[in-house]
């Protein structure tokens, strides 16, 4: 999976530098957005990235933690991503979600299974998310209790993302300076470029300064530049949402069983 910087990702649609490509295993053709295709044990994949997150960042490049269901990354084991475009194809297409995916729980596994399956279509499009390096909450320091804890770490994510197929991982250093852009603003910069051609997210997601943008304005923005938008209602346990806020309640109060099954996977300690 490569990992790359919302800076980098801007230079590759903007097309200074050699532009979003599929990389087939020859790394000196420039740089911009690459998807590489060769063996994961040569490492992540993170290149450029900020420099004040370069200790997120490293994280990926150790040994990455298992989390039950998936593989133990460590262990020799056939590489089980999707086939990926034509690597003499310029331009990449992109099937993307966007979130904190703070926990990876089955609601934002089902957006990334969305974007992953659409690698086997007869015309693939590359997985691609676009999180956050910090959670923005934290960032802004406007935690409204101690339930605003991290259920995964930065490495723990990536490595879910890994294993669950996506192929490609774009990180925003998020700040104050960022928090003040409009959401339209955000989805347009993401859709310059025509490199993304589906976008999947969630039916409460919103974005943007002071969560102005929701999913009915962002389908609009990207109907206007041909790009799909596929909506997920929330998935449902008990008659309630799953969420990564239910979860925190129930890790704190003891309730491992219920944040274990809302998860899809085991918590170790």
């Amino acid at each position: 999976m490569q990992v790359i910087s919302w800076e980098e990702y801007l230079l590759g649609i903007s097309g200074q530098g050699s532009g979003i490509r599929v990389d087939s295993g020859n790394r000196d053709q420039g740089s911009g957005i690459r998807v590489d295709s060769g063996n994961r044990e040569q490492g992540s994949g993170i290149r450029g990235c900020c420099s004040r997150n370069a200790r997120a960042y490293e994280l990926v490049n150790r040994s990455l933690l298992d989390q039950p269901p998936f593989p133990d990354p460590r262990s020799p084991i056939p590489d089980p991503r999707p086939p990926i475009p034509d690597p003499r194809s310029p331009i990449p297409e992109l099937a993307v979600t966007i979130g904190v995916f703070d926990g990876v729980h089955l609601g934002h596994q089902a957006l990334i299974n969305k974007i992953c399956s659409l690698a086997h279509n007869p015309q693939p499009l590359v997985p691609t998310v676009v999180t956050f390096s910090q959670n923005p909450v934290q960032v802004l320091g406007r935690q409204q209790n101690h339930l605003h804890f991290e259920i995964l770490n930065l490495e723990q994510k990536l490595n879910i993302f890994r294993y669950m197929g996506v192929q490609l991982t774009v990180l925003i250093d998020f700040s104050e300076k960022f928090s003040k852009i409009y959401g339209g603003d955000f989805i347009k910069l993401l859709l310059k470029g025509n490199s993304v051609k589906m976008i999947a997210l969630g039916e409460n997601f919103r974005c943007g300064y002071k969560l102005d943008t929701g999913t009915k304005e962002i389908s609009s923005i990207a109907a206007a530049q041909g790009v799909e938008t596929w909506v997920l209602p929330p998935v449902m346990d008990e008659g309630q949402p799953v969420s990564s806020s239910r979860i925190r309640q129930a890790i704190a109060s003891g309730r491992m069983a219920e944040a274990e099954r809302l998860l899809g996977r085991s918590i170790r300690n």
